[in-house]
């Protein structure tokens, strides 16, 4: 006859599962998440209100809000505005991310011929474009949040075609009130940028 195996919890393992305001709590702060990328979002559109009508296909879509639960086994939120997810065009998005026990990130993600022109771009006006606190690289995985990276290439590596362009930059959660403007700040960054790439308006960019 098998042996049946016998289940243990620890001390502190049955403290959690008595302790219902953890889980309401939990609940709690993804709600505020949510609403803060719901806050986000409209004002994310209007800011890239210029480029909707050279990138429709990217701008023209609703923000989504999304959530999960096990992201390297933890929650998550996410924000996607633009976003353009096509087998032809290639990717297009800026994606802001909540991740429980780390950071916030946003990142642009690029792929085909979103990534062909902004990275022709870079590479023209590399002496004129200052990426301030930006990680900045090419990956095979779109879903990788880590930040930093030591998964990213450079762009001298072989076979860029095949990678996405990922600009990203972490937010701490010791910034209290100021998540919402340093998401702001960061969008109206990665915006100016994909202006001057897609509707050459001036010379130079300062980030």
């Amino acid at each position: 006859m098998m042996d049946e195996t016998k289940i243990m919890f620890s001390d502190a393992e049955k403290l959690l599962m008595a302790d219902s305001a953890i889980i309401l709590t939990k609940h709690a702060i993804i709600s505020k998440v949510e609403m803060l990328f719901g806050e986000l979002a409209p004002e994310f559109q209007l800011l890239a209100n210029p480029l909707f009508g050279v990138l429709p296909e990217v701008f023209g879509p609703h923000p989504k809000i999304s959530k999960g639960e096990k992201y390297q086994q933890m929650p998550w939120v996410m924000l996607d505005y633009p976003r353009c997810f096509n087998n032809l065009t290639g990717q297009f998005a800026i994606r802001c991310f909540f991740w429980w026990g780390n950071y916030y990130s946003i990142q642009l993600q690029l792929s085909g011929k979103y990534k062909t022109d902004v990275m022709t771009f870079l590479h023209t006006h590399h002496e004129n474009v200052h990426l301030k606190g930006w990680y900045i690289g090419l990956t095979d995985d779109a879903w990788d949040y880590r930040l930093p990276n030591q998964k990213w290439v450079s762009f001298d590596s072989p076979n860029p075609d095949e990678l996405i362009l990922k600009i990203a930059k972490r937010i701490e959660f010791d910034q209290k009130d100021q998540i919402k403007m340093k998401f702001e700040t960061a969008f109206s960054e990665l915006n100016w940028l994909l202006k001057i790439a897609f509707m050459p308006l001036a010379d130079e960019i300062n980030l």
